[in-house]
């Protein structure tokens, strides 16, 4: 399968290598940030997350034969930079993505049939949480790094059963 992204275009396809066109469009007209992550379907079903810059939306937005079904997780402004996403063994996607007054945001969608996202604040303010990054590892415990450009520097932290754990200073612009 195929994601094809193209800035200045105007729009997202997502196209079966199977087939000879482009069988569904997300309209656009300024994605800054794009985000994909296939399901463990037999035959994959995309998901992704896309910020658009015009209207400040986190959208996520999932492919079913129908054509792309989308959510608007969250308005963010105009600064898109990335929007980590993955999904766990039973393909419920989890992402992370920076709101300028709120910081790191953590959403997840425990129930895709009642589509009621669950958003967390992982760590709090203005210029903390920017380019993060997630992986989930062998026991399905997420790890998220980040940038906090008020420290500045860059944190770790874990989701564990009680929630997003204290982050920790992995490096500090601190002399």
């Amino acid at each position: 399968h195929v994601l094809r992204w193209i800035i200045g275009v105007r729009w997202l396809a997502y196209m079966p290598l199977t087939q000879t066109g482009v069988t569904a469009f997300l309209p656009n007209l300024n994605i800054t940030a794009a985000t994909l992550a296939l399901d463990s379907a037999t035959e994959p079903i995309p998901h992704l997350v896309y910020h658009d810059k015009n209207s400040g939306e986190v959208v996520y937005a999932r492919y079913h034969r129908s054509g792309w079904v989308k959510h608007t997780l969250a308005v963010v402004g105009p600064e898109g930079v990335r929007f980590p996403l993955l999904l766990d063994g039973e393909d419920h996607p989890h992402l992370l993505y920076y709101n300028a007054l709120e910081g790191l945001v953590y959403a997840t969608l425990p129930d895709p049939a009642s589509e009621a996202w669950e958003t967390e604040v992982v760590d709090e303010g203005a210029g903390v949480g920017l380019y993060p990054s997630m992986v989930q590892d062998s026991e399905g415990t997420l790890h998220a790094v980040y940038f906090d450009s008020i420290l500045p520097g860059l944190k770790y932290t874990r989701l564990s059963d009680s929630g997003w754990e204290a982050p920790q200073v992995i490096e500090s612009g601190e002399s």
